[in-house]
């Protein structure tokens, strides 16, 4: 079934998503190969005022909609500065993961963030 959503292209690489009513989320997306990494604006947005973790559903939706496609590899990093996984299976979210089990990443950037999740998926 398909989410009822809105996803408007902003500058510098970012999407606002509108969810109905007064709830909208906005983050800056990369993609990079099997990567995509989106760092949730919400906390500096005058508008958006959803986390991307509570619209986790919709965010994977919205970047579906705007490439045609879901990366491998979905990252984020939140409100708080911590990066995890997105997980979906290519169509829909399915859930959470940390990008290394047993690990914390903070205040990393995008491209580390993207180098890291590189070197793990290589593993895998």
């Amino acid at each position: 079934m398909k989410m009822n959503i809105i996803v408007e292209v902003l500058e510098n690489n970012e999407l606002l998503v509108a969810l109905g009513g007064n709830r909208r989320t906005q983050f800056s997306v990369e993609r990079h190969s099997d990567i995509t990494a989106i760092v949730d604006k919400t906390s500096t947005s005058e508008i958006a005022h959803m986390s991307c973790t509570n619209a986790a559903e919709a965010v994977i939706e919205a970047i579906k909609r705007h490439y045609g496609s879901l990366s491998k590899y979905v990252i984020y990093k939140d409100t708080i500065g911590a990066w995890d996984r997105l997980l979906h299976d290519g169509n829909k979210f399915v859930g959470f993961a940390p990008v290394e089990m047993g690990a914390s990443h903070k205040n990393l950037t995008v491209d580390q963030a993207i180098e890291l999740t590189a070197r793990i998926a290589f593993r895998e």
